[in-house]
């Protein structure tokens, strides 16, 4: 039984274009083979600023993959921030990063789906400096 995902799909900005909002779906395989959300019933709905679109989208969960939401926000400085959500066969994320400074964060979640965060920012060519996902430490014996 595959669950549907609400995933929104969105690019808009402000009038004075110093604010901006990007929202991308993305389907990650097992294998690490990504592409962007095309499927699925799309809703319209009222963007977050008043130049752009912006659509909601319920996915279907598909078999040996993950549904990866990148959500990003350009400030009037030209600084960019957001966050990455992994959503693995739930409704709700199992896996939630922020990026903020060149670095991308983990919030919550199992250190496992980091590598889905990691696969999706070489994907975009986000510049990251650091990462910060959670990795288990080696214990010396």
């Amino acid at each position: 039984m595959s669950l549907m995902v609400i995933m929104y799909d969105e690019k808009s900005e402000s009038r004075t274009k110093k604010h901006a909002v990007r929202k991308i779906p993305f389907i990650v395989t097992k294998e690490g083979k990504v592409e962007v959300v095309r499927s699925g019933k799309r809703i319209e709905v009222k963007p977050t600023y008043v130049k752009g679109y912006a659509y909601r989208i319920n996915v279907k969960q598909p078999e040996k993959a993950v549904l990866v939401q990148v959500n990003m926000v350009k400030c009037l400085r030209g600084k960019v921030k957001g966050e990455i959500l992994v959503y693995d066969g739930n409704e709700t994320p199992v896996f939630r990063a922020v990026y903020r400074k060149l670095k991308i964060r983990r919030v919550f979640g199992d250190p496992k789906y980091g590598e889905y965060v990691k696969i999706i920012c070489r994907y975009l060519k986000i510049p990251v400096k650091r990462y910060n996902l959670g990795e288990e430490k080696r214990v010396r014996i």
